[in-house]
């Protein structure tokens, strides 16, 4: 979605231009934490809440002008907030659709918000609030949550006899 906007390279060749001093692994480290920070910024700025207003607006205006009788001047305006409007549907639409991983969008649906949904509550499916240690011990912090994720694969992946010999 970004790579479509014509900001976004830009911005990428901005914060890649910028020096830095350092070893090579250390610059190229530095570049890319730089650009998503600029990225992140300019994100918010032009996607946020703003592309919402931007599409609320259209919807507005192109409404009031359907109420209106015709006239070529309103005819041309009717065309132009249709085609922006689209572009802005077109562009949310391929945010949610990135963000929900849902491989069965298909190109016309405009149901953003069924689309939102979708991508709140896979991120809250996938989240782990704790496990449970050999022990039956619920673990929730990072220690805890570590511990028994490496004792697990641990045990799993530790070798063992075969035919009477140690591996």
């Amino acid at each position: 979605m970004w790579l479509k906007h014509e900001d976004c390279h830009e911005i990428v060749q901005q914060q890649w231009q910028r020096p830095v001093l350092g070893q090579p692994m250390f610059l190229v480290s530095k570049k890319i934490a730089r650009t998503s920070i600029a990225l992140d910024v300019w994100q918010r700025s032009v996607f946020g809440d703003r592309q919402k207003a931007l599409i609320s607006a259209t919807r507005s205006r192109l409404e009031e002008l359907l109420s209106l009788s015709a006239t070529p001047e309103l005819l041309a305006e009717r065309g132009t907030l249709m085609a922006r409007l689209e572009s802005l549907l077109s562009k949310e639409e391929l945010y949610w659709s990135q963000r929900a991983k849902v491989s069965w969008l298909k190109e016309g649906d405009r149901n953003t918000g069924f689309f939102h949904r979708k991508a709140s509550n896979r991120k809250r499916k996938n989240f782990i609030g704790g496990l449970y240690d050999d022990a039956g011990n619920w673990k929730e912090d990072d220690d805890g949550l570590e511990n028994v994720v490496v004792n697990y694969f641990e045990k799993i992946y530790k070798a063992g006899t075969v035919d009477g010999g140690a591996l």
